[in-house]
């Protein structure tokens, strides 16, 4: 793709962002893809339960020019739609410029398309 620059970074979301919001930082991309539940010693996650936060917390690190935000989610109580209505609440992104996608499997026997996940594409412009 002749893509430079880039970091791939494997951390807690909500604290990395957390993070480089205080430092100033801003990202071009930002690529979401949490777990819908997760249990852990300490005790469990669900994406419902953070989702508004993580959108607020996105819009603080996206370059408000050229910022694109790609959201997947899994096997939650939220739709793409609830999720894209709170990206336009939260950040400055053009309703023309969030798009919801369903991501699907394909059954090699039938071909039949199985739901999977569902894709919300956010750009601060549209190219």
């Amino acid at each position: 793709n002749n893509l430079s620059n880039i970091r791939l970074i494997k951390e807690d979301a909500v604290s990395f962002i957390k993070k480089e919001s205080k430092r100033g930082k801003k990202y071009q991309v930002i690529v979401l893809d949490p777990p819908g539940f997760s249990r852990f010693k300490e005790g469990s996650w669900n994406i419902s339960e953070v989702v508004l936060e993580v959108i607020s917390l996105c819009h603080q690190v996206i370059d408000p020019v050229n910022g694109a935000l790609f959201f997947t989610f899994h096997g939650s109580e939220l739709n793409g739609e609830i999720i894209r209505n709170l990206i336009l609440d939260k950040m400055q992104f053009s309703p023309d410029n969030v798009t919801v996608s369903q991501l699907c499997l394909i059954e090699e026997k039938t071909q039949r398309r199985i739901p999977s996940s569902t894709l919300i594409t956010s750009r601060m412009n549209q190219s």
